[in-house]
């Protein structure tokens, strides 16, 4: 016969502290700006290397997202910098 065990309820977790939030938001930024960065430096790379007319215009839709996503990125940061003065 198995022996079945009351289930517990986990008891809910505490949100931690919004500095905390922000102290783990900001590594998180920058590393994925980071990363952006890194693929957009590739991207170039390849695009400056081919000579293949479609992959040029494949490579330059890719390059203008990563632009966009890095604009996006600078603008959320002044923004939320607005607030701390």
């Amino acid at each position: 016969m198995i022996n079945h065990l009351p289930l517990e309820t986990p008891e809910p977790t505490r949100q931690p502290p919004s500095q905390l939030l922000v102290a783990y938001s900001i590594p998180a930024r920058m590393e994925k700006r980071q990363k952006l960065l890194a693929d957009l430096a590739r991207h170039l790379t390849l695009r400056n290397l081919t000579t293949d007319e479609e992959a040029r215009a494949a490579i330059n839709e890719r390059v203008r997202d990563i632009e966009s996503r890095l604009a996006e990125m600078d603008q959320s940061a002044k923004s939320y910098h607005r607030g701390w003065s």
